[in-house]
């Protein structure tokens, strides 16, 4: 992966997941981009991105998203990130919003092609954030 594409994974963990800035993916993104993470399901398309990062954004507000490592082979890149933020609605079938501040770690992979991201699959700690959103704390 050349310098470009790795800015624009940069751009994409910046603009995308941590500022939920929908409008990036017409940029950055091929026409027929793929993302799948359990919370989210497996989109297809500029426009279901789109939707669901707002989405995200709503129920996970405030969230700083936090790239912690990467490994970078061809044109695939790696990231383990972690997020912090407030759980203050209803996603991905997770119990109602409690506002409650959590943490929880991912994986993803970000494949690109030509120059924009073609692919977007990745793992968050499901577990961790039920947890936290039931803890009576």
């Amino acid at each position: 992966m050349d310098q470009n594409g790795i800015d624009i994974c940069q751009r994409w963990f910046r603009e995308f997941w941590g500022q939920g800035i929908a409008s990036v993916v017409d940029e950055i993104a091929i026409a027929d981009v793929k993302l799948s993470y359990p919370l989210m399901g497996c989109l297809k398309g500029r426009e279901p991105l789109k939707t669901e990062i707002k989405s995200f954004h709503q129920c996970f507000s405030g969230s700083s998203f936090n790239p912690i490592g990467r490994f970078i082979a061809g044109d695939t890149m790696i990231v383990r990130w972690k997020v912090d933020t407030f759980y203050s609605g209803v996603f991905g079938g997770l119990p109602e919003a409690t506002g409650k501040k959590i943490h929880f770690t991912g994986i993803s992979i970000l494949r690109v092609v030509d120059g924009k991201i073609a692919e977007d699959i990745g793992e968050e700690d499901r577990l961790a954030i039920v947890q936290q959103i039931n803890s009576k704390n």
